[in-house]
């Protein structure tokens, strides 16, 4: 199986890697919101990634996409996974410190680093080994609770030592003077060693962080929706402002004004129930009745039975074609049809001497035209 994908300028680590300068915040932000909104698709449709770095994340002027899913593995799968999965400066703690019991929460820590190298150009825990990757976490971010090594112990790797030396940490802050707080805070909260305690994508998108990206997401939405739906919701609120006329209530009083034209028109004499729908014809095909129309003979053809048309006159025709050519879907009701059938005899205009055969005088046609599969004959 291929997969074809478009092609984008380039990957976030050729964004970065030759800059002298710190890009935009609120660019960052934007790219980590699509980031997370990535992994949250991911997550929650029970894959995770596990090789989440900047290499693997693509851009394309303001778009972001996520890449490389080589190393994908079902959340539902079962445990151990393997030990030596993700590029090592973007590996869990509970990656380095187990023998291959993770889970999808690895994912979130990659997104903390990631967004941490975006903002300052340079990696969080850039690690020349396991070893010196566990006492760089440490050294940022504190060696871990007693409790939190408990449950890592449980699942201990051969070739980890849990030995380490106390350390408080020196913070994320003091790393990222240049950031916002809730960056910061975002980038902790990503980072925190306990799985168990550390943000899902889902929470990291309702972030107060990006709350400014989630309002003109949203204003995005209800611009994009049609008239029509706008309209049901807002009709009441709207029509409350006095004075103050929107395209939605003309849109409404529009569409009253159709929907009441047709159901006028729609009426049939001595039929005041709601009629049937054009294609909406379920039932059996004998109690389907066309409406009576005025009709006259037409002269010049030689048959054993009398043809007729509509009379241009005749009012019931006018009012009928339109519902006959018209698209079905602007109308709230269609075609009437009566409950009555028609007489035998067509009734031509007073004046006219010519006469409509009675019907005995119809020639016979076979019973059967057609044979063929499913046609007796």
């Amino acid at each position: 199986m291929a997969l074809i994908c478009e092609l984008m300028d380039m990957n976030i680590y050729e964004l970065i890697k030759d800059r002298k300068s710190y890009l935009p915040e609120q660019r960052v932000k934007l790219y980590m919101y699509q980031l997370c909104k990535a992994i949250y698709h991911m997550h929650r449709n029970g894959i995770f990634h596990r090789d989440v770095k900047p290499e693997n994340i693509l851009i394309k002027d303001s778009v972001l996409k996520l890449a490389d899913f080589g190393s994908c593995k079902s959340v539902y799968s079962n445990q151990p996974y393997t030990e030596y999965i993700s590029t090592r400066w973007y590996r869990a703690p509970e990656c380095l410190l187990t023998d291959g019991h993770y889970s999808y929460k690895m994912d979130m820590w990659s997104v903390g680093c990631v967004m941490y190298e975006v903002m300052s150009l340079r990696p969080l825990f850039p690690g020349s080994n396991e070893l010196d990757q566990v006492s760089k976490i440490h050294g940022i971010i504190g060696t871990p609770s007693r409790g939190t090594l408990r449950k890592l112990k449980k699942f201990q790797s051969r070739h980890m030592e849990f030995n380490f030396p106390h350390s408080a940490g020196s913070g994320i802050s003091p790393l990222m003077k240049h950031a916002s707080s809730g960056c910061v805070d975002l980038v902790a909260q990503l980072c925190t060693y306990d799985p168990d305690e550390r943000l899902g994508a889902k929470q990291a998108l309702r972030h107060p962080y990006f709350k400014d990206l989630r309002d003109a997401e949203r204003r995005g939405k209800q611009a994009t929706r049609s008239p029509s739906i706008a309209s049901n919701v807002n009709e009441s609120r709207l029509l409350a402002i006095p004075g103050k006329k929107t395209q939605h209530q003309e849109y409404s009083r529009r569409r009253k004004q159709q929907d009441h034209h047709h159901i006028a028109h729609s009426q049939v004499k001595g039929s005041h129930h709601i009629q049937p729908r054009v294609g909406d014809m379920r039932g059996d095909a004998s109690s389907l009745i066309l409406p009576q129309i005025q009709a006259k003979p037409i002269s010049g053809i030689q048959s054993g039975f009398s043809s007729v048309l509509p009379s241009h006159k005749s009012t019931s025709h006018r009012h009928f074609l339109p519902h006959v050519f018209s698209d079905t879907r602007t109308h709230s009701k269609h075609i009437p049809f009566p409950s009555h059938p028609p007489s035998h005899h067509f009734q031509p205009p007073q004046g006219t001497k010519q006469q409509p055969l009675p019907i005995h005088h119809l020639p016979t046609l076979p019973k059967h035209t057609r044979t063929g599969a499913g046609y007796p004959g």
